[in-house]
């Protein structure tokens, strides 16, 4: 990685944690990682892998999914400055349950967990990154859940909360960058409704700007 990849790499790390990483942690996360990249649609964590390595997005689209037992469903997505870790793997050593899934063509950091360790006991500087991104993932499961599901100060269940077609103007206002670059399929798997659904929902809503516009038009004239 070239100076500027490093740098652009640093300011996204700050926007997915909320912490920027000193010129000295980067250049220790680099001298404790090896480059890789994966194909639009493989797995870089696949289910049922134990792997316990800490994987740092440096470009393109991921998204993290899992299998509910019927049909995959999406939880997140990650771009650039985005940390991976199979939890249960790590901790346990057992085989991941949520897989890591290359959306568009990625390329990666990958810090084995020997490397992890080691810099998580000498570097106090890594240890508050790694604090960081852990509440910045608690922080993004609470947003994912008021932007899916909905507020619960109406006194209405959080899961029936918002209606489809909510759920998708939030996405679109919370997550531009992920719409139009993955696929309608993997956006209704992450909204818990089926593409077709979803497909449909876009028509309504093209339909009813193009009614209101036409109204409005019909007004001023």
């Amino acid at each position: 990685m070239n100076k500027e990849d490093i740098e652009a790499l640093r300011e996204a790390i700050k926007t997915n944690t909320y912490f920027l990483p000193s010129d000295d942690l980067m250049e220790e996360i680099l001298m404790h990682s090896s480059e890789g990249s994966a194909r639009k649609n493989t797995a870089i964590v696949d289910t049922g892998d134990v792997d316990s390595n800490l994987y740092i997005i440096c470009s393109g689209t991921a998204r993290v999914a899992y299998f509910d037992g019927t049909k995959e469903v999406t939880f997140g997505f990650g771009q650039k400055g985005a940390l991976y870790l199979s939890v249960s793997s790590f901790m346990t050593g057992t085989p991941a349950h949520f897989m890591l899934v290359a959306c568009t063509k990625c390329t990666y950091l990958k810090m084995s967990r020997h490397n992890f360790e080691v810099l998580l006991a000498n570097n106090h500087e890594f240890s508050r990154l790694i604090v960081m991104a852990c509440l910045h993932q608690l922080y993004c499961i609470e947003v994912k859940q008021q932007v899916y599901a909905g507020s619960p100060k109406k006194g209405v269940s959080m899961i029936t909360n918002k209606s489809d077609i909510e759920k998708w103007r939030e996405f679109q206002i919370k997550r531009p960058d992920i719409v139009g670059v993955v696929s309608s399929k993997v956006i209704a798997s992450c909204l818990g409704i089926i593409p077709s659904h979803l497909s449909n929902l876009r028509h309504d809503i093209i339909q009813e700007e193009r009614s209101r516009s036409q109204k409005n038009d019909q007004e001023t004239s």
